[in-house]
């Protein structure tokens, strides 16, 4: 019988904080003019896949969500580009490559129209691991010739050859070491949630100075860190942003900062932006002096569909 009472309370708290997280950017953004320090679009899970007839897109995964994210960014003036995983449906060496013509239609040499030069900041998924399969045999016929086609046979390589970067940093097998315009973020390939090679490259950072306690850490994987890692790096940073897709989760039920509301380091989901996905969402994240702003962004619909999610950015602990 008090269940209409409770759902009315739920509906008023919801409102409420919706209400505050509005008022919170208003506050910290463009009410004071201040420009941020560092803009980056978030995507993740495009899933671009080949068609079985030929070396052109399939009409279900053509990489068009991944193209309208972009332009979004693009229009946004973004230092960097943030891709969480999962971008070859089939783990094909061709279906990598139709990520990077996808890529060059929207910023060509890596480049705004305007010359500015835009980071690339990737990490690879599960699916960029597929192996030879019956999918994959249905395009290729012969077992012999598909085992040369799939990205895992040979990924250092080919993600060298298409992307232009490094896949790992020297003595790793699965870590990378990003920076742009003063910002960190650590890269950490798929390997089925194995972090402890993540958590002991952050720490020989931090020895040599790399990464500072007090400056904001972004920390991309496909699937969610675990908590034993998430307490590391809770533990040793101030504010620590882990970005993470996988899950495909829309906007409209995302629980922003999920199973890290008492740490330090937030776990913030990247939504599917691949083209059968009911709904195409990502991020466009400022990052100003005290603050770290997410846009929450439609890319079909070319606007924001709910409130920005604000974080603070942390000051030190203090030293006993």
């Amino acid at each position: 019988m008090r269940r209409p009472f409770t759902d009315s309370l739920k509906a008023f708290v919801l409102a409420l904080a919706i209400g505050v997280a509005s008022f919170v950017q208003a506050v910290v953004g463009p009410a004071t003019n201040e420009v941020p320090k560092l803009v980056f679009g978030a995507v993740s899970d495009t899933h671009i896949m080949m068609s079985f007839r030929g070396r052109g897109f399939s009409g279900r995964l053509n990489g068009e969500g991944f193209e309208q994210a972009l332009k979004c960014f693009r229009d946004a003036n973004v230092d960097a580009v943030v891709h969480c995983g999962d971008w070859a449906h089939r783990g094909h060496i061709r279906e990598m490559e139709l990520s990077r013509v996808v890529w060059d239609r929207v910023f060509p040499k890596d480049s705004l129209p305007n010359g500015k030069k835009v980071a690339k900041l990737f990490v690879t998924g599960n699916h960029d691991y597929f192996d030879v399969n019956d999918k994959s045999l249905a395009v290729y016929k012969s077992s012999e010739v598909a085992k040369t086609k799939m990205l895992c046979r040979d990924m250092a390589n080919q993600w060298q050859r298409i992307w232009g970067i490094p896949l790992v940093d020297e003595g790793y097998k699965h870590c990378h070491h990003y920076e742009v315009k003063g910002y960190h973020f650590l890269a950490h390939h798929w390997s089925d949630k194995n972090y402890n090679e993540l958590v002991g490259f952050s720490r020989k950072l931090k020895d040599r100075g790399v990464l500072k306690e007090d400056q904001p850490l972004f920390v991309l994987t496909h699937s969610i860190l675990t908590a034993r890692a998430r307490g590391h790096f809770s533990k040793n940073f101030s504010t620590g942003i882990n970005l993470f897709g996988h899950w495909h989760t829309p906007h409209t039920n995302i629980n922003f900062a999920v199973r890290s509301e008492k740490s330090r380091m937030k776990s913030v989901e990247i939504p599917c932006s691949r083209k059968d996905c009911p709904t195409r969402h990502g991020y466009i994240v400022k990052v100003y002096e005290k603050w770290i702003v997410f846009e929450c962004w439609d890319f079909d619909a070319k606007r924001k569909i709910r409130p920005d999610w604000v974080r603070p950015i942390a000051p030190p602990r203090k030293k006993k």
